[in-house]
């Protein structure tokens, strides 16, 4: 059986990348397809047959992949898939779209319904940092492309998604339903410990809907110590808002460092509305409870009161009064450990190999 991996774009590493990786491994013999890759950025596909778009070559792609996005659409439509038995398709934009005949099996993890176009994207057009006119002018094509990826979304034969959030997004904006196997992270050896150092954390890629300059602001109020890693655009601007002297922006860390991070920290700071949230499924992995907002895909991971807590609003008042009970509240590292079993590796490749195998079983 011949086989290809789709996904929308390869330049930096995140979430759904590691998702693209975790089902590459599982058929180390498929090709891989994309519309723009930055090799550098992922070693694991050093000996793979990677596949570009033109989009790849064109000037500022690998950083400022989002000025593509208008002609992304065609750019799948016309990559070819008539050699393959099985595609199979790592999706959060425009990857769906790509056009199969029908002998060939098209499979979609959606990580969520296109963010830019549906229910974020007025949000997205505020935070962009362009001018007035630009954005007007968006809101015409994004209409355009909103008709153009509900058409993409029926192209296939079975969609997985990442979890139950994600699910009624698909069935409200696509119509279709979607089995749900959530991600998994990557598999450590951990030192789970009870005593923890007198400090939060936060981090990941310093992009605003991530809610960072929440925290940042949250912690200026109460002036406990804050640990922020990861890179991105924000990075200057939090530092510029920061006002407290506890407040420790540490740039990029490798994985050594972040599991140490993560094992001594006190709390982990989650206050955006994510797809899923792998890194707090990392947190509790690593016996670390985690503070988040009570909306998108963390409401899988988390337990109330049992491995975190959630706050109800996306403000500084809201995440204050939630670190507040926090503090009076008692957790077990090693049962806050137990609760991320769901989320291995392992369990999430066996249940994409049996989806999969199920379904072509019934062809």
């Amino acid at each position: 059986m011949k086989i290809a991996i789709v996904t929308d774009w390869l330049n930096s590493k995140g979430g759904a990348e590691k998702v693209t990786q975790h089902i590459a491994e599982i058929y180390p013999e498929a090709d891989i397809y994309t519309s723009i890759y930055k090799a550098e950025n992922f070693p694991a596909f050093k000996n793979r047959k990677v596949y570009t778009s033109f989009i790849n070559k064109l000037p500022f792609a690998h950083k400022l992949h989002f000025l593509y996005l208008f002609i992304m659409p065609y750019a799948f439509e016309n990559m070819n898939f008539d050699d393959y038995d099985l595609v199979i398709n790592s999706n959060w934009a425009c990857s769906k779209g790509i056009i199969t005949n029908v002998n060939t099996k098209h499979i979609i993890y959606m990580h969520n319904p296109t963010r830019y176009i549906w229910d974020d994207c007025h949000k997205y057009l505020a935070q962009y940092n362009v001018p007035k006119f630009i954005k007007f002018l968006a809101k015409p094509f994004l209409s355009k492309l909103r008709n153009w990826d509900f058409v993409a979304s029926q192209r296939n034969d079975g969609i997985i998604c990442n979890s139950s959030a994600v699910q009624k997004r698909i069935k409200k904006y696509y119509h279709l339903e979607a089995k749900v196997i959530n991600p998994a992270f990557e598999d450590r050896k951990i030192k789970i410990k009870e005593k923890k150092e007198n400090y939060y954390l936060a981090g990941g890629r310093l992009i605003p809907y991530k809610q960072f300059e929440l925290i940042v602001r949250a912690f200026n109020q109460n002036q406990k110590n804050l640990k922020i890693y990861g890179k991105g655009r924000l990075l200057e601007k939090l530092k510029k808002i920061n006002t407290n002297p506890n407040t420790e922006f540490l740039g990029y860390v490798d994985n050594k460092t972040h599991q140490s991070l993560l094992e001594n920290a006190k709390g982990f700071l989650f206050p955006q509305k994510d797809d899923f949230g792998i890194v707090a499924a990392e947190s509790i992995q690593h016996g670390c409870p985690v503070i988040a907002y009570k909306k998108g895909g963390v409401v899988d991971i988390i337990k109330d009161k049992e491995n975190g807590i959630f706050f109800d609003e996306q403000n500084v008042e809201s995440l204050n009064r939630a670190i507040g009970k926090f503090e009076k509240m008692k957790f077990s590292s090693k049962e806050i450990a137990k609760s991320s079993q769901q989320f291995t590796k392992q369990e999430f490749q066996s249940k994409i190999k049996a989806y999969i195998d199920n379904l072509l079983d019934e062809a």
